[in-house]
């Protein structure tokens, strides 16, 4: 089955934007953008400010700096940790341990397809061309790119929110002024600190599923091609 595009621009895209805006609603309340008159304008404001946000929010996790500060949040990774068997596939992001079994039959998918053993291309290589004829046979893997951007963009955001309310929680104790309701802003601050490290752990989560989903799918199609030209 395949998704529209705008789905995917939904998960990865309209939603961080949608609940940045929300953060804005409740922290900055007095911003012109709320003051436009309710209704149909309003809505397709709102609607192209979350759009551009979220692909704001997409762009600067890929600025290497923010990634650093990001994967300093991100579990370890175990890539290094192997099966019973030394044998991995490299994908876009990792190198993928698999068995005895399933590089034997790829490989043979692979010299089937293409004439050439994968072993004798570069790092990108054999990928690119597992991923070239499966490209719009693979829903799933859109899915799970689009969770992982989800992840991505919603990790900064918690990120940025959480360091937002440590500097006004240090404002507002200096500030004889303001009451700060201290149980409720420890919590907040919690679940906000918590929910960038779920999201950010969650990217390589997900991203290993992208990198592993083109190779059994390219064994999956070439069987299937192989059987219709035998029958």
């Amino acid at each position: 089955m395949n998704l529209p595009l705008q789905i995917y621009d939904f998960i990865s895209i309209l939603f961080p934007g949608v609940i940045l805006l929300i953060i804005s609603k409740v922290e900055f309340s007095s911003l012109p953008i709320w003051s436009i008159e309710k209704g149909s304008g309003q809505l397709a404001v709102l609607f192209v400010a979350a759009y551009v946000i979220g692909h704001f929010l997409q762009g600067i996790t890929r600025i290497s700096s923010i990634n650093k500060i990001m994967r300093l949040f991100a579990k370890k990774s175990k890539d290094s940790v192997q099966t019973n068997s030394t044998k991995t596939l490299q994908g876009r992001h990792y190198s993928l341990p698999i068995s005895d079994p399933v590089e034997d039959e790829f490989n043979k998918c692979f010299k089937g397809f293409y004439g050439i053993e994968p072993h004798l291309l570069g790092k990108d290589e054999a990928f690119n061309l597992v991923f070239s004829p499966i490209q719009d046979k693979m829903a799933t893997r859109s899915i799970f790119v689009a969770i992982a951007n989800l992840h991505r963009a919603m990790g900064i955001l918690s990120l940025i929110y959480f360091f937002y309310l440590i500097g006004k929680t240090i404002y507002i104790i200096f500030s004889p002024d303001q009451q700060l309701f201290f149980l409720k802003t420890i919590l907040i601050i919690f679940f906000t600190f918590l929910s960038s490290i779920v999201f950010i752990r969650g990217i390589d989560y997900f991203k290993k599923f992208t990198d592993i989903i083109p190779y059994f799918s390219f064994i999956a199609w070439y069987k299937e091609k192989q059987l219709e030209r035998d029958s």
